[in-house]
């Protein structure tokens, strides 16, 4: 567990200290693990495809630019049309993802 917990921690520190604003957890659990970030970031939870593409559909008319993903997926299933997969990494057991326009 010691380990786990550190490379999740890793995610999350990495997430909180980078510029982006908006954090997407691809399941409930994921969303837990961000819950340090709540008065950081802006968390949302899209854990089915319906709910991604609604959420993309969302920023991109708030005219968000780009987002951050995790999951504990490898490689996450989503796809945030009108955004595109700009790099991933992976943080421990932690997929993290960033979309851009």
């Amino acid at each position: 567990y010691a380990a786990r917990n550190q490379g999740d921690s890793d995610a999350v520190e990495a997430i909180a200290k980078g510029p982006l604003r908006v954090v997407v957890a691809d399941d409930p659990f994921t969303a837990q693990l961000l819950f340090p970030l709540y008065y950081r970031k802006i968390v949302f939870l899209a854990d089915s495809p319906e709910h991604a593409q609604a959420l993309a559909s969302a920023l991109g008319q708030s005219k968000v630019g780009s987002f951050v993903l995790v999951s504990r997926l490898e490689h996450p299933e989503g796809t945030f049309a009108p955004y595109r997969l700009q790099r991933s990494e992976q943080r421990g057991r932690l997929a993290v993802q960033y979309w851009v326009r």
